[in-house]
C-alpha cells in the first residue's frame, strides 16, 4: 500500500515539474524578441491581459507593417526624382526588396562592408538608384525584433540605422546603409553579384508612371534662373507646368475627416469610458472647455475632446522598463484604443526612463498633418504614446477619414511655389534657405468636410524659421 502511494505521488510530482518546465519555457519565449514580459505591465486595478491581447505571430506582423521608411526617393540621375510615402503599392514593394537584402547585411558575417565617404552616398541622387529614409535610427534592439535576430548576433556597424540605398552595377545590386555612429553619420556598401532582386525594369515602371508626381533639386527645375535661394540637402520641388502632359495626368482626391466620437455622442463616449475602466465607477467627472474628464479614486484620468479626439493617463507600478516591453505595450495599447490600420511609427525617442512613440498616416500616399489648423510650426501625429516605469499617457488627434468620389488637377507648380516663399518672406537680407516642401492633407477647423492637399513648405529667411501652405488643388465645380 506504502510503495502504491508512493508511486501515485512520484507521478503527481513529474507532472507539476512538466507543467512547471512549460511555464518556464513560455516566460523565457515572451521575455525574448518574439514577445514581451506581462510582469512590465502591471497596472493599479487595469486589467493588462484585456490591453495586451496580441500573440507572438500577431505582433511580428505589426512590426513588419508599422516599421516602415518614412519616404522612398527614387532618382533618375539628373532626370527626376519621385517622393513615394507609406500606403501606396510602390513604396511597400521597394521596401520588401531592401529588406531582403537589409537582413543579411545585420548578421551574416559572410556579407562585408566597405565603408565609403559621404560624397559618394550623395552621388546617389545623380545615379538611378533607390534611397529609404526612416525619422528615427533603428537601433538593434528595433533589428532584432523586425527580423527576430537574436540581438547579441546583430553586427555592430548596422546598429542605429536611418537609410538604406539600392543601385545597380552592371548585374550586380549595391546596397548602402547610413548609420549613426557617437553621433556622427557613417556610411557602407555592400556587394550582391550577380543579383535580380532589382531590375532596370523596377526603375522604368517609376520613371514611366504618370500617376506619380516628378521632383527635382533647385538647380534642376531652374536652372538659368539665378534667386537668393538654396535647398537643404534631399528637398526637391515638383517639376510640371500647366503645359505639361504629365501634370494633366495627376489628379488628386478629396478626403472627409469624421470624429471617432465626440462629447455630444454620449452612447460612444460611454462605450469609451466603459473600456478605459474595464467597467469600473469612476470617481471624478469634469467638464472642462468642451471636453469630459473621468478620474478614478487610481487618478487614472481620461480625457475626451469636444472634437472627439482624446487622451488618458494610466498608473502603473514596475520598475522592470525595457524598451522592447515598452514598444509592444506602445503597440497594444494603441491596436486597443483605434486600432493600427493605416499607421506607421513616424519617431521614436528614448531614455533610461522613458519611452515615447508617435505613429502617422497617409492617405493615397499623401502625408496627414493632425495639427487641427494649429501653429504650422509644431506638426501633430495622430498618435502620441509616452511610457515610463509608472505610466502610460496616450494622445489621439486624428480622426477617421474616407476618401470622397472626384478628382481635381493640381492648380499651381513649382513657380507658383517659389513665388509664395518669397511673398511671405517679405525683404530678405542674404538667402533664402527651403528646408522642406511636402504635398500633405491639413485637417483644419474649416476644411474636416472638404480637404484637398496643399504644398507645405518650411524655409528660413533672415534666421528665423517659417512655415506656409500653398494650394496645391482647387475644385472648381
Amino acid at each position: 500500500m506504502f510503495n502504491l502511494n508512493a508511486g501515485r505521488i512520484k507521478t503527481y510530482i513529474l507532472v507539476l515539474l512538466i507543467i512547471t518546465s512549460f511555464v518556464l519555457c513560455g516566460s523565457l519565449w515572451f521575455e525574448d524578441y518574439h514577445g514581451f514580459s506581462t510582469f512590465f505591465a502591471k497596472f493599479s486595478n487595469i486589467n493588462i491581459s484585456k490591453l495586451i491581447g496580441i500573440g507572438k505571430e500577431d505582433i511580428q506582423e505589426r512590426y513588419e507593417r508599422i516599421i516602415i521608411p518614412s519616404r522612398v526617393l527614387v532618382n533618375n540621375g539628373e532626370e527626376g526624382h519621385w517622393i513615394l510615402y507609406p500606403s501606396i503599392q510602390e513604396h511597400d514593394k521597394l521596401w520588401k526588396i531592401a529588406q531582403t537584402l537589409l537582413k543579411s547585411t545585420v548578421s551574416d558575417e559572410e556579407t562585408k562592408a566597405t565603408l565609403v565617404d559621404k560624397s559618394e552616398w550623395e552621388g546617389l541622387l545623380t545615379k538611378s538608384s533607390i534611397i529609404m529614409e526612416f525619422d528615427y535610427p533603428l537601433g538593434k534592439e528595433i533589428i532584432s525584433m523586425l527580423y527576430k535576430i537574436d540581438e547579441k548576433k546583430i553586427k555592430d556597424e548596422t546598429g542605429n540605422l536611418n537609410a538604406v540605398a539600392i543601385t545597380r552595377f552592371g548585374q550586380n545590386v549595391l546596397l548602402y546603409t547610413r548609420v549613426v555612429e557617437n553621433g556622427l553619420e557613417a556610411y557602407r556598401k555592400y556587394y550582391f553579384f550577380a543579383n535580380d532582386l532589382v531590375t532596370d525594369k523596377d526603375f522604368e515602371q517609376i520613371f514611366n508612371d504618370s500617376n506619380l508626381i516628378k521632383y527635382a533639386s533647385l538647380k534642376e527645375a531652374l536652372p538659368n534662373v539665378e534667386l537668393n535661394l538654396s535647398f537643404q540637402d534631399n528637398v526637391f520641388i515638383p517639376i510640371f507646368s500647366f503645359s505639361d502632359a504629365r501634370r494633366k495626368s495627376l489628379k488628386l482626391g478629396k478626403v472627409e475627416f469624421t470624429p471617432e466620437r465626440s462629447t455630444s455622442d454620449n452612447k460612444k463616449v460611454e462605450e469609451l469610458v466603459n473600456k478605459f475602466f474595464e467597467g469600473r465607477d469612476y470617481a471624478k467627472f469634469i467638464k472642462k472647455d468642451g471636453s469630459f474628464i473621468f478620474i478614478d479614486e487610481n487618478n487614472n484620468t481620461l480625457r475626451i475632446f469636444a472634437d472627439g479626439s482624446f487622451e488618458f493617463e494610466l498608473s502603473q507600478q514596475d520598475n522592470n522598463f525595457g524598451f522592447k516591453q515598452a514598444m509592444n505595450l506602445a503597440l497594444s495599447t494603441v491596436e486597443k484604443y483605434g486600432g493600427l490600420q493605416n499607421l506607421f511609427v513616424s519617431k521614436i525617442e528614448r531614455s533610461e526612463k522613458q519611452a515615447s512613440f508617435r505613429f502617422d498616416y497617409n492617405v493615397n500616399g499623401i502625408p496627414v498633418d493632425c495639427s487641427s489648423g494649429k501653429d504650422l510650426l509644431q506638426k501633430e501625429s495622430a498618435v502620441e504614446v509616452i511610457i515610463t516605469p509608472e505610466q502610460i499617457k496616450y494622445k489621439r488627434h486624428c480622426q477617421n477619414f474616407k476618401v470622397l468620389q472626384g478628382e481635381y488637377p493640381f492648380s499651381s507648380d513649382h513657380d507658383s511655389i517659389i513665388n509664395a516663399v518669397f511673398e511671405s518672406a517679405g525683404v530678405v537680407k542674404g538667402n533664402i534657405e527651403i528646408k522642406d516642401i511636402r504635398l500633405e492633407y491639413r485637417i483644419t477647423e474649416q476644411s474636416k468636410n472638404n480637404n484637398l492637399p496643399v504644398w507645405f513648405v518650411s524655409f528660413s529667411a533672415n534666421g528665423k524659421t517659417k512655415n506656409i501652405t500653398v494650394e496645391a488643388a482647387k475644385d472648381r465645380r
